[in-house]
């Protein structure tokens, strides 16, 4: 099951839910990381949008169970799906 339960009335527009900026990937992760930081930053027109983070995952999937996002990129579809 997937969903969110409130245990009070949350206001409209009260956030209910906040991620840290670190586990998520966004292009400020893509500029932070230590091997691709440079790549993303030198050509940040073309990777800018879904071309630099599917590039990311690339990446990340590359690097097995050494990754830091191993335990996420286990969740999604595998590439041929």
């Amino acid at each position: 099951m997937r969903g969110a339960l409130a245990r009070r009335d949350l206001e409209p527009g009260e956030p209910y839910l906040t991620v840290p900026r670190r586990l998520v990937i966004c292009p400020p992760t893509c500029r932070a990381h230590a091997t691709l930081g440079p790549v993303f930053r030198a050509h940040a027109r073309e990777l800018g949008g879904d071309a630099g983070l599917a590039l990311f995952v690339m990446h990340e999937r590359a690097a097995g169970g050494a990754s830091f996002w191993a335990p996420y990129l286990r969740t999604l579809p595998a590439p041929d799906n």
